[in-house]
């Protein structure tokens, strides 16, 4: 087995970004919340499939066990080291958003816990898939779904554009279970194949850039423009959903007559506005059910 050390920013906290939001729950994604282990199959650009263990360390860092190999070539540690820094979104500089949320009344756990950072998937594409996955279903639909997806691949990683390109809009419909979202999958797979989009490339945009990149793709809304945002480090612009308008109707004490009641609500908080808006979608886990502080 190889270990490698892969170094995190000083306000890093690896529980409070795995359970930031549900994609730890999400194959090919495996977590022992009790170990602290986040596991998952990753397939590099050399087709090699890795299985990789990580958990956190109080050397500013992330333990990144890989699972069967005595050797790696520098290549691959390097792909491995990119694709951790994607997954924990450790180039995000938050020290900005910390400092204002502790002078902020009510917000002050939000810094306390470092409960900003996001868990991304390793790539743009499985991102994308995901969050697709996310609209108007049941978060158990969504789980069902994905596990599905991953089953497509012998070896337990997410499907590549190319692998589900093997597959008729009627098998993700049925098969996979994807209902209308299959037509919505296809064509993002195939202009991914067809070399017509480099969604990869996306994590250079602007927030202006990204949001129009996004909401260009058929099926791909408001909210799936928000969610892949905050995802890729973009806080300035808001995911609105069910989960959204609760967490709003729990902090201001009353429902939002319209989505514009919501968005006025988190304009003054500026560039990281929808970063506040999900720290109220899961201010109940910190502030009326306080996790224990891990690494």
């Amino acid at each position: 087995m190889v270990v490698l050390t892969i170094p995190t920013p000083a306000d890093f906290r690896f529980r409070a970004t795995v359970e930031s939001h549900g994609w730890y729950q999400l194959a090919p994604y495996v977590y022992d919340r009790e170990a602290g282990v986040l596991s998952r199959k990753l397939r590099l650009l050399d087709s090699t499939v890795l299985a990789l263990n990580m958990r956190g360390s109080k050397m500013r860092s992330v333990l990144v066990e890989v699972q069967g190999r005595q050797v790696l070539k520098s290549i691959q540690r390097n792909a491995i080291g990119q694709a951790v820094t994607a997954m924990f979104n450790l180039h995000v500089n938050l020290r900005d958003f910390y400092q204002k949320m502790e002078k902020t009344n009510d917000y002050q756990w939000v810094d306390e816990h470092k409960a900003a950072r996001m868990l991304a998937a390793p790539t743009v594409w499985e991102d994308l898939t995901k969050t697709l996955l996310t609209t108007n279903i049941a978060w158990s639909g969504t789980v069902e779904m994905v596990r599905k997806l991953v089953n497509i691949d012998a070896e337990g990683t997410f499907p590549s554009p190319q692998q589900l390109l093997t597959l008729s809009e009627d098998d993700l419909a049925d098969q996979i279970g994807l209902g209308y979202r299959a037509a919505y999958l296809r064509d993002l797979t195939q202009r991914i194949v067809s070399g017509e989009l480099n969604v990869e490339s996306w994590r250079k945009l602007s927030s202006d850039d990204l949001y129009k990149a996004v909401t260009d793709l058929n099926g791909f809304g408001d909210y799936a423009a928000g969610t892949m945002l905050r995802l890729l480090g973009h806080f300035d612009k808001l995911a609105i959903d069910t989960v959204a308008r609760k967490a709003y109707e729990h902090v201001t004490g009353h429902a939002p007559d319209s989505d514009t009641d919501i968005r006025k609500h988190y304009e003054a908080y500026g560039e990281w506005r929808g970063l506040v808006l999900w720290m109220d979608c899961i201010r109940d886990q910190y502030v009326d059910a306080p996790q224990t502080e891990g690494t």
